[in-house]
């Protein structure tokens, strides 16, 4: 801070040093270039005027302070302060008025400024306004007319939390920057006189100091009793520089400031947030168990080598919940239908292959497959292309539109069923409401100055809790039906990641035998299985080792109908393209008391600055 004190001087002395050569340069035009540059030369003054001309651009004749210290019902301590300053402004039009602001805290305690008038030196009323922003409480008196002068701005107000217990003094203090380091004026002269009641005077340690310089200056100035009054002052306090006084009292005279959470209304109301939350939580889970839970399916797992006979690899994944695999899987469905083919396009040092459809027979299409050559194809000509992975709002839109039809044509073919809707609206509702209310009850807690550790922790316990609220609910619960059909795509699943002599015992076993015979030695027939669940591969995240299985019956350099590779088949580059069409479609505080001589100028509270206006 002193440094940034110091850079803003040297900024401001290199200013001035610069308007006074820019008067000196216009006063040489004047005598070189005579009266007939006289409009033009009066017009660079008037600028240079402008340029010139700034708010705080004048000094203190002084500031006298009278603080009276008193103490609240609770024990904390308050102030109600006088300052009188006597400004100097200049005798041009510049200034119409002074702004006084000061910190809203101390030491992590809220000091609650309230200002009770503006008055100038005979106890007239001034204008004045108020701002409270950014941790200051701005007082401000504007004329409608320039001032200038000497001119007296009288401000009043009260303060709460001034005094606090310092563990290197073993004391209570008042320990207060008088006017504060933020001044870009100079005071001529800086006073204090603080007076307190016979009560509080009676506990005073006897011990007390005055501070005058820069931030951290241990300078010490005058500061002696006189009477019932405790009076300091300093003379010649530059701008930037504060006068400090520090009184001590025994400690516990003062209540310290309550920063627990149970001290504050924001607080306790930020908790019953949190408590409904969790309430939330709970009748999110307590309808899942009763209204969403999915019926019994099978009470094993079967495994299965054909796909179910009731939807498709789309649907599957619409079902299992894995949507960022639906649109992968119907591309490669229809693909291996013939509607459309897949061309490996160019390679990227990052980010995988990429894949392009080209539109072969729409004919072949399902009615999930029209709807998605609609949205790659606008023309519906056999030879259109397109790129996957690059951006595109009619694909993104017909994706979402599939999706969307996908879980309606669940629930048409009994494989959902529906539920009342309170079921999920009322803890949806609840974790939304009283999730907000934790987060706003949580800020308005810290910002009137709760310890902010329980505060924050609820904030951050919140977003989880909301999100598993709302998870519980969102389960769309399976029929009997829809559990047979999930158990069949496990026990496909079963079958996909099964080593090759593992699958091919099973399809020669009995039991694979009567559901759907296939001759194992036949490799028509095994290619045409293997395609067919290259879809539900997908589904599944196997696409990498089934397209390795896929390679082995294709042959080496060579290639199916469906796709086109530079090279034939190549399952490394088909799974990397893959996997780049599945990622396209998910995106479609230690403190020191200064009472007994080891404080400095800026070390308490108060102080701020101001300027003029």
């Amino acid at each position: 801070m002193i440094e940034n004190q110091r850079k803003q001087r040297r900024a401001d002395r290199v200013r001035r040093r610069w308007a006074r050569l820019a008067a000196l340069a216009t006063m040489v035009s004047v005598l070189l270039v005579g009266g007939a540059a006289a409009p033009a030369i009066a017009d660079s003054q008037s600028a240079s005027d402008v340029v010139l001309a700034d708010v705080d651009d004048f000094t203190f004749q002084s500031l006298d302070v009278e603080y009276e210290l008193g103490r609240a019902d609770d024990g904390t301590s308050t102030a109600l302060v006088t300052e009188t300053f006597v400004a100097l402004f200049p005798d041009y039009d510049q200034n119409r008025g002074m702004r006084r602001s000061i910190p809203d805290s101390y030491l992590d305690a809220p000091t609650d400024p309230q200002l009770i008038s503006i008055t100038d030196g005979e106890g007239n009323e001034r204008p004045s306004e108020i701002d409270h922003d950014d941790g200051y409480y701005s007082m401000t008196s504007r004329s409608d007319d320039y001032l200038q002068g000497p001119q007296t701005y009288v401000f009043t107000y009260t303060l709460i939390n001034v005094a606090r217990y310092f563990e290197n003094t073993g004391s209570d203090e008042f320990y207060w920057n008088v006017n504060g380091t933020e001044w870009r004026q100079s005071f001529g002269q800086v006073t204090a006189r603080v007076t307190m009641s016979d009560e509080l005077d009676a506990a005073r340690t006897g011990q007390q100091a005055c501070y005058v310089g820069y931030a951290d200056d241990t300078t010490a100035c005058a500061i002696a009793d006189e009477g019932d009054v405790i009076a300091a002052g300093a003379s010649n306090v530059l701008a930037y520089q504060t006068m400090t006084v520090a009184i001590g009292f025994e400690a516990g005279t003062f209540a310290t400031f309550d920063s627990s959470v149970f001290a504050s209304g924001w607080g306790w109301a930020q908790l019953l947030a949190a408590l409904a939350l969790i309430g939330s939580v709970v009748l999110a889970g307590v309808n899942r168990a009763r209204f969403l839970r999915d019926a019994p399916g099978r009470p094993t797992i079967i495994t299965e080598f054909s796909p179910p006979p009731v939807i498709d690899a789309l649907e599957s994944a619409v079902l299992l919940g894995l949507t960022t695999k639906a649109i992968p899987a119907e591309v490669l469905e229809q693909a291996v239908v013939g509607s459309i083919r897949i061309i490996e396009g160019e390679r990227k040092l990052f980010g995988g292959t990429k894949l392009i459809a080209q539109l072969v027979d729409p004919s072949r299409a399902d009615g999930d497959g029209r709807m998605l050559l609609k949205g790659l194809f606008p023309s519906g000509q056999p030879g259109e292309e397109f790129e996957f992975g690059r951006s595109d709002t009619r694909f993104s839109s017909a994706a979402q539109g599939i999706l969307k039809a996908a879980q309606q044509e669940l629930t048409n073919r009994g494989l959902r069923r529906e539920v009342p809707s309170g079921v999920r609206a009322v803890p949806s509702l609840l974790a939304f409401v009283s999730a907000a209310a934790v987060v706003i009850f949580g800020f308005l807690a810290i910002a009137n100055f709760v310890s902010a550790l329980v505060p924050i922790a609820l904030l951050i316990a919140a977003i989880p809790a909301f999100f598993v609220a709302i998870g519980l609910v969102a389960h769309k619960p399976l029929t009997a039906k829809g559990a047979e059909i999930r158990d069949h795509l496990k026990g496909l699943k079963v079958f996909i990641e099964w080593a090759e002599a593992d699958r091919i015992r099973m399809l020669q076993s009995p039991a694979g035998a009567e559901r759907a015979p296939i001759d194992t030695a036949d490799s028509r027939q095994m290619l045409r299985l293997y395609e067919t669940l290259l879809p539900f591969a997908v589904v599944f995240g196997q696409e990498e080792e089934w397209a390795r299985e896929l390679a082995v019956l294709y042959g080496a350099g060579n290639s199916p109908g469906w796709y086109v590779g530079a090279a034939g088949f190549n399952a490394a580059s088909f799974s990397s393209g893959i996997s780049t069409l599945s990622a396209s479609t998910a995106s479609s505080s230690s403190t020191s008391g200064g009472s007994s001589g080891g404080g400095s100028a800026g070390g308490g509270g108060g102080g701020g600055g101001g300027g003029g206006v």
